[in-house]
């Protein structure tokens, strides 16, 4: 199902909501409410545009069924994205440039096919000398909705690789991050809670921000690199980058009532056969 606009729990002007629905991939998380403040944010690790090179298949209402992202220049492995079944989501498989598969095909979003992007992102993220991709999966929502994405994380694993989805807000190459070890990658994933307290006078919506480091061929979560994490931002009528006056004990109550995943695993999944 797709994921539909939350349920904020303050009234904010026109303006500043439209101010937030302008947040797109070229600025990761929405960059009024972001974890840092302006102009002091971490350097970034780097990552290259993985332009998509060939679309396979039949002709489908939107786009062709699959879209092919890699470097021709390399002749190394690429990236496939694929309209799953009757348009339920996105299958995503890394094969080699023989067209070897390595991972997948896995189940990788049930968000629609036409949120696949013209171009991924490519680096080696886990410094083991193979290429490595980040696919951005949009909601194509409503509101505050068109912010939600599902970042797809391929990461090489000898001569395999490992799909990690990360449920996230406006992801970018902002997003990607260098803290304290030089060659390590860290991921800020975005998140947006509500509390949805009795008390009128306690509800509020939140930006939530949690760190996922790359360690080996995994994601895991990795707050405890920078004591600003996880970073808990008030959504108020203007911009705000100060943390949130909240105890530990409102922050773990807040946060149950989320269903969102900190990052999962893609399923095996077998892609449809179009006729």
């Amino acid at each position: 199902m797709i994921r539909r606009t939350p349920r904020i729990v303050i009234a904010l002007p026109a303006a500043v909501l439209a101010s937030a629905l302008s947040a797109r991939s070229g600025s990761a998380y929405p960059p009024d409410y972001g974890p840092f403040d302006p102009n002091h944010e971490p350097a970034r690790f780097p990552l290259a545009e993985c332009p998509m090179v060939a679309e396979e298949g039949p002709a489908v209402v939107m786009g062709r069924q699959t879209m092919v992202y890699g470097d021709d220049r390399t002749g190394g492995p690429r990236l496939r994205a694929s309209a799953a079944s009757f348009f339920e989501g996105v299958t995503i498989e890394v094969v080699e440039a023989d067209g070897k598969a390595v991972a997948g095909p896995s189940y990788a979003s049930d968000f629609p096919p036409h949120s696949r992007p013209d171009s991924a992102f490519c680096a080696d993220l886990n410094h083991d000398g193979r290429l490595d991709f980040v696919l951005p999966l949009a909601s194509r929502g409503n509101g505050l909705g068109m912010l939600f994405h599902e970042l797809v994380v391929a990461l090489s694993s000898g001569s395999k690789y490992r799909i990690w989805i990360v449920p996230t807000a406006a992801p970018g190459p902002e997003d990607f991050l260098v803290l304290t070890d030089p060659g390590q990658c860290v991921i800020v994933k975005a998140s947006f809670a509500s509390n949805e307290s009795p008390a009128e006078s306690r509800r509020h919506s939140y930006w939530v921000y949690n760190l996922l480091a790359v360690r080996n061929d995994e994601l895991v979560e990795a707050n405890d690199f920078d004591s600003r994490f996880p970073k808990w931002i008030w959504y108020t009528a203007r911009p705000n980058h100060k943390p949130a006056a909240l105890s530990a004990a409102e922050k773990n109550r807040i946060w149950s009532l989320q269903r969102e995943p900190m990052v999962r695993e893609a399923s095996p999944h077998t892609p449809a056969k179009y006729d």
